[in-house]
């Protein structure tokens, strides 16, 4: 539905490097426009996209937008449609799990991350998803404790996804 988070896993390519770092099969969050229509943040900016026609079959499982906030989510997504991506923050996550006990605070406007985006959108929309966790500091792999227990048990089996480490 419209507003729906997207989570993408089976990464390929240079997309494996968040895998390795965040010990998740999750590489990637979007918001669900219409169809198989996304918003999205990737490395050429924020943009609308549609996953069923990518050059490489894309897996993804569906978690539900919270509390019914997921159409304003996505309007506010919308407004953002040609702003940048956030590339230094993928450098920081690395930076932050090789040094556990430094913490980089490292916080720019109108470029994003796909999980700070996603995260953003549902703070715009006055839902918080990461109560413990700044939107500029959410990852991919953080979603992954938003799906609903049963969902979240199979999907860990199929994927074999291992516990995150701690943050």
């Amino acid at each position: 539905l419209p507003g729906d988070i997207l989570l993408f896993y089976n990464a390929i390519g240079l997309s494996r490097i968040i895998t390795l770092f965040t010990r998740s099969p999750i590489y990637h969050v979007a918001l669900a426009e219409a169809g198989y229509e996304v918003i999205e943040a990737r490395p050429r900016g924020v943009a609308r996209r549609d996953v069923s026609k990518p050059p490489v079959r894309l897996d993804f499982i569906v978690l539900p937008a919270p509390e019914g906030a997921g159409a304003a989510a996505l309007a506010w997504a919308a407004t953002k449609i040609g702003d940048g991506y956030d590339k230094m923050d993928i450098a920081v996550i690395a930076l932050d799990r090789i040094f556990k006990h430094f913490h980089l605070n490292y916080i720019v406007g109108d470029r994003f991350t796909c999980g700070e985006f996603v995260a953003t959108a549902f703070e715009h929309a006055g839902v918080k998803l990461f109560p413990d966790i700044p939107a500029a500091d959410v990852e991919p792999s953080d979603f992954a404790g938003l799906l609903p227990a049963q969902v979240r048990a199979g999907f860990e089996r199929r994927t074999r996804m291992k516990k995150p480490p701690p943050r």
